[in-house]
Protein backbone atom coordinates (compact mmCIF):
# COMPACT_ATOMS: atom_id res chain seq x y z
CA UNK A 1 0.00 0.00 0.00
CA UNK A 2 1.29 3.45 -1.37
CA UNK A 3 2.51 5.68 2.18
CA UNK A 4 0.93 8.45 0.55
CA UNK A 5 -2.65 7.03 0.55
CA UNK A 6 -2.71 6.46 4.69
CA UNK A 7 -3.20 8.79 7.55
CA UNK A 8 -0.42 10.98 8.73
CA UNK A 9 -0.41 9.56 11.94
CA UNK A 10 0.30 5.98 10.54
CA UNK A 11 2.58 7.17 7.95
CA UNK A 12 4.57 8.96 10.29
CA UNK A 13 4.70 5.40 11.86
CA UNK A 14 5.75 3.48 8.91
CA UNK A 15 8.33 5.99 8.37
CA UNK A 16 10.59 3.85 10.72
CA UNK A 17 9.58 0.81 9.30
CA UNK A 18 13.49 -0.62 8.18
CA UNK A 19 12.22 -1.57 4.35
CA UNK A 20 10.67 1.76 3.81
CA UNK A 21 14.05 3.79 5.06
CA UNK A 22 16.32 1.16 3.13
CA UNK A 23 13.84 2.26 -0.06
CA UNK A 24 13.70 6.04 0.30
CA UNK A 25 17.75 5.62 0.86
CA UNK A 26 18.09 3.79 -2.33
CA UNK A 27 15.82 6.10 -3.76
CA UNK A 28 16.89 9.30 -3.14
CA UNK A 29 20.84 7.90 -4.17
CA UNK A 30 19.78 6.44 -7.32
CA UNK A 31 17.02 8.38 -8.53
CA UNK A 32 17.74 12.12 -7.08
CA UNK A 33 21.45 11.44 -6.85
CA UNK A 34 21.62 12.84 -3.38
CA UNK A 35 24.32 12.59 -1.54
CA UNK A 36 25.48 9.66 1.39
CA UNK A 37 26.59 12.74 3.63
CA UNK A 38 22.99 14.16 3.33
CA UNK A 39 21.50 10.55 4.41
CA UNK A 40 23.48 9.89 7.60
CA UNK A 41 20.27 10.14 9.84
CA UNK A 42 18.29 7.65 8.42
CA UNK A 43 21.86 5.46 7.47
CA UNK A 44 22.33 5.65 11.31
CA UNK A 45 18.65 4.30 11.68
CA UNK A 46 19.52 1.62 9.48
CA UNK A 47 22.48 0.55 11.15
CA UNK A 48 21.09 0.82 14.69
CA UNK A 49 18.68 -1.81 13.70
CA UNK A 50 20.56 -4.10 11.62
CA UNK A 51 22.78 -3.94 15.03
CA UNK A 52 19.56 -4.26 17.43
CA UNK A 53 18.55 -7.19 15.07
CA UNK A 54 22.21 -8.97 15.35
CA UNK A 55 22.32 -8.58 19.48
CA UNK A 56 18.91 -10.33 19.61
CA UNK A 57 19.92 -13.06 17.46
CA UNK A 58 22.85 -13.52 19.47
CA UNK A 59 20.75 -13.58 22.55
CA UNK A 60 18.80 -16.19 21.56
CA UNK A 61 21.53 -18.40 19.76
CA UNK A 62 23.27 -18.39 22.74
CA UNK A 63 19.66 -19.41 25.00
CA UNK A 64 19.64 -22.35 22.42
CA UNK A 65 23.08 -23.27 22.46
CA UNK A 66 23.24 -23.88 26.11
CA UNK A 67 19.73 -25.70 26.24
CA UNK A 68 21.03 -27.86 23.40
CA UNK A 69 24.12 -28.36 25.36
CA UNK A 70 23.22 -28.96 28.80
CA UNK A 71 20.09 -31.46 26.95
CA UNK A 72 22.94 -33.66 25.36
CA UNK A 73 25.22 -33.98 28.74
CA UNK A 74 22.27 -35.37 30.60
CA UNK A 75 21.63 -37.54 28.06
CA UNK A 76 25.18 -38.48 27.91
CA UNK A 77 25.24 -38.75 31.53
CA UNK A 78 22.00 -41.23 31.63
CA UNK A 79 22.96 -43.22 29.07
CA UNK A 80 26.90 -43.74 30.80
CA UNK A 81 24.97 -44.80 33.94
CA UNK A 82 22.80 -47.13 31.91
CA UNK A 83 26.32 -48.64 30.69
CA UNK A 84 27.51 -48.82 33.79
CA UNK A 85 24.54 -50.76 35.19
CA UNK A 86 24.59 -52.86 32.23
CA UNK A 87 28.18 -54.00 32.48
CA UNK A 88 27.89 -54.34 36.40
CA UNK A 89 25.25 -57.09 35.88
CA UNK A 90 27.18 -58.98 33.00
Amino acid sequence: MPLESVSPVLRDITSFNPFVLCEKLVREVVIFNSSVSSLWVDLGLVFCYALILFLIILIIESFMHQHLVNKIFHHHHKQREADKLEKKEV
